[in-house]
């Protein structure tokens, strides 16, 4: 996230979205279970880009009001994907394939997509320093440390500094049981309903 304040959105989407196919298709074709985990690990990591940056792109173009519903629509269809997976045949190869390709699909999409505030606010200093008289104009984004040492300190002593602030500490212990609590029901209702309960996926008798 903190790299696409500088560098602009578009471009961390571009290339989060080229690498994320890439490991999901070496994934699919892997043997072993070594590089199934090193192929999933660098694929997910790509990947999180869209849910690191999805939500600044809702907070600069919707108001606080609005910014609700933005939001509640994006969070929705993060669990779309498990949903549709569940209603297809267990193989994980096929599976790793269809979604690495509506990942791949997915990157051709982001050719329209615009730049937001951050990038806008850059831009519009480049063109007024072109002014004379205007030299010393700068976005707010070039008033801090742009460089990827720079960067990289930020990225990595802003998490410790949350965690002192006391409101940010028990939100993120509430935050880290639910999401626990949601994986482990994603886990759970196969077992409760298919199993136990003779369900399909699609919430009807076997």
């Amino acid at each position: 996230m903190h790299l696409a304040q500088f560098y602009g959105r578009c471009w961390i989407f571009c290339v989060s979205f080229t690498i994320y196919p890439a490991f999901g298709f070496f994934c699919a074709f892997k043997s072993n279970f070594a590089g199934l985990l090193v192929g999933r690990f660098l694929s997910g990591t790509a990947v999180s880009a869209a849910l690191a940056n999805t939500p600044g792109i809702l907070a600069d173009i919707w108001g606080p009001v609005e910014r609700g519903n933005a939001m509640t629509r994006f969070a929705t269809r993060t669990f779309v994907g498990p949903v549709l997976l569940g209603q297809l045949k267990k193989n994980i190869a096929l599976d790793l394939l269809r979604t690495r390709l509506d990942g791949g699909a997915t990157e051709f999409l982001l050719v329209t997509l615009l730049e937001t505030l951050p990038m806008i606010f850059l831009c519009k200093a480049r063109r007024l320093r072109k002014i004379p008289g205007k030299e010393s104009v700068k976005a707010p984004v070039e008033a801090s440390d742009r460089s990827l040492g720079g960067i990289f300190k930020v990225a990595s002593t802003r998490p410790s500094r949350l965690l002192i602030d006391l409101i940010s500490f028990f939100v993120a212990i509430y935050y880290a049981v639910v999401y626990t609590l949601l994986n482990m029901l994603f886990s759970i209702y196969p077992i409760v309903f298919q199993q136990k309960r003779d369900w399909n996926a699609r919430g009807t008798r076997a």
